[in-house]
């Protein structure tokens, strides 16, 4: 008996995380978004880069932002 619960649980448990990492947004780069921007439409993402700059306007903070790959 024990044993069975044991396999439900942990049958439970991975398709649980399964689910969850399923919903984590794809993780990119700008230069990617760049190069291919019709397959990110509609979709949620994930950037990954270095804020280099900011300014100020009207409509809020507009970050400048470089790729994790790239360099200046």
């Amino acid at each position: 008996m024990l044993k069975m619960r044991t396999r439900v649980l942990s049958a439970v448990l991975i398709g649980l995380c399964t689910l969850w990492l399923a919903g984590c947004p794809q993780r990119t780069t700008i230069a990617n978004i760049n190069r291919v921007p019709g397959r990110f439409t509609g979709k949620e993402v994930t950037i990954a880069g270095q804020v280099t700059s900011s300014y100020g306007t009207y409509v809020g903070l507009q970050p400048e932002l470089r790729s994790a790959g790239e360099r200046r």
